[in-house]
């Protein structure tokens, strides 16, 4: 299917800051778009969605009463709801597979039997773990090295058994590390743009990890674009820049957006991941043939961007 004036999508933990970036594209280019958010404001804030007019249902995924009214009349579901931040699984791994696995199976039962049109699954890259061969496609094994990867990764084959066994119509997506306004979780770009701005002392985890950046807005058009590509049922799509950065260059670059000429980097050992991946590269030649779409905003531009939401909101450092 392909959303049309009028249709009503649920973007399921849209508050969060990919969440409600995909509600503003999805704003931006289809008029009369009906909305609705189901989020328990566990990770994202309601001021995120202010002045979209969405339906706001505050709830979680687990509670089932809450997810069927969430579905009822529903065309596309947008599936982001998740505990997104690694470190955290280490501390409580039940909980997080509970919910990134658990509520997923839930959410896409619930789905199939409200008769949703399309459900749209935005799992992540880290299903990948430590890759063999670079850049990675969609082909490559996966091996997931946290609770947060495999969880994510045992919702995304429930999502293709019911597709495949039920035809529920899924799209299943791996963006690659998101970055820009409204995150609320100490990712890489806003722990050195929190760091920077409070003096010239950094202190990091790997500093030779690299990572593969898209900035939000470019996430959320492809997310969308999944959605209006009939011919993308079934599949699994990387959303990827195809363009890796270590965690010391991407230091420079946030120093410079900020004009700091020099700064010193400390690394911390309780930053480092017990089973940290040391390189993710993506192909994102599916995305490119398949949707039409690869990012538009360079990782420079996009963090003066975000720096600059920063400077303009007054929060000169992430917020949970």
């Amino acid at each position: 299917m392909k959303l049309k004036n009028g249709d009503r999508i649920l973007v399921t933990g849209g508050c969060g800051f990919i969440g409600s970036a995909l509600l503003r594209e999805a704003k931006a280019h289809h008029d009369n778009i009906r909305i609705r958010v189901i989020d328990n404001l566990c990770n994202g804030i309601h001021e995120n969605i202010e002045g979209l007019g969405a339906e706001f249902i505050e709830g979680d995924i687990l509670d089932v009463e809450k997810s069927q009214r969430a579905l009822d009349n529903v065309d596309v579901v947008f599936h982001l709801a998740a505990l997104p931040f690694i470190p955290d699984s280490y501390k409580d791994p039940g909980l997080y597979f509970g919910v990134n696995a658990g509520g997923s199976v839930g959410l896409f039962l619930g789905a199939l039997e409200a008769r949703v049109g399309l459900v749209v699954y935005v799992s992540t890259c880290e299903v990948y773990g430590a890759a063999q061969t670079f850049p990675i496609d969609e082909t490559h094994a996966t091996n997931p090295v946290s609770v947060y990867a495999a969880a994510k990764l045992a919702a995304e084959k429930v999502a293709y058994a019911l597709c495949q066994e039920h035809n529920l119509p899924v799209v299943i997506l791996r963006p690659f590390n998101t970055y820009g306004p409204r995150d609320s979780f100490p990712r890489i770009i806003p722990e050195l743009i929190t760091q920077l701005h409070k003096g010239i002392e950094l202190r990091l985890g790997n500093l030779d990890a690299r990572r593969d950046f898209s900035y939000v807005e470019d996430i959320a058009r492809g997310i969308l674009l999944a959605a209006n590509t009939p011919e993308a049922v079934g599949k699994t799509i990387n959303l990827c820049s195809g363009k890796e950065i270590s965690v010391q260059e991407l230091a420079a670059l946030v120093a410079r957006s900020i004009r700091i000429n020099g700064y010193n980097i400390a690394v911390d050992t309780a930053r480092l991941r017990p089973s940290d991946v040391n390189r993710f590269l993506g192909d994102g030649t599916m995305a490119r043939e398949l949707l039409g779409w690869e990012p538009e905003t360079t990782l420079e531009e996009g963090i003066d961007r975000t720096i600059g939401w920063y400077r303009q909101a007054g929060r000169w450092q992430w917020e949970r």
